[in-house]
């Protein structure tokens, strides 16, 4: 089964959440999902991983986050993420359009994303973070930062990664 899309319905919504207890997502060649904007109902969301999904276009939709919104109120996304690993997404241009704090992020690896160009951080997620960014080089070059600050914040996190080393995410 190719996964197509996750609903959310309004009673769920304004409820307690129905992923509250959901740490780890991993999906891999769900190639007719466009977003996964749902995993912000994942509070407690620790690691987020993401192979092979050849349609996928965004992580969060700034458009769909925000129908929910004022049903879900305004929580801080992705702030118990530990680890974000995407791979093979072609069409992935954006994670999220806005920067985030990320407070528990310890790694990001990117590989195969050649459309991505912005990654959501700002020198205010750099904050006392140990974080490691990992990627194709040519990808790196070509990343766009939101000001100076913050490309001189990120510049000494990222270490090169070939793709065939994705089986050691460690």
């Amino acid at each position: 089964m190719d996964l197509e899309k996750v609903k959310i319905e309004r009673n769920i919504i304004e409820g307690a959440g129905c992923f509250h207890s959901l740490r780890s997502v991993i999906l891999v060649k769900c190639n007719h999902l466009r977003d996964v904007s749902w995993v912000t109902f994942a509070p407690h969301l620790e690691g987020l991983v993401i192979l092979e999904c050849k349609g996928l276009e965004e992580i969060i939709s700034e458009e769909k986050l925000g129908e929910v919104a004022e049903l879900k109120g305004n929580s801080n996304l992705f702030s118990k993420l530990g680890m974000l690993y995407l791979f093979q997404l072609p069409k992935l241009k954006t994670i999220y359009h806005h920067a985030l704090p990320f407070p528990q992020l310890e790694k990001i690896i990117i590989l195969g994303c050649p459309m991505l160009k912005k990654l959501p951080l700002n020198s205010n997620s750099a904050k006392g973070q140990r974080l490691v960014i990992e990627g194709d080089k040519g990808w790196w070059k070509d990343v766009g930062w939101e000001d100076e600050s913050t490309k001189i914040a990120f510049l000494p996190t990222f270490k090169p990664r070939i793709y065939y080393e994705i089986l050691d995410i460690n």
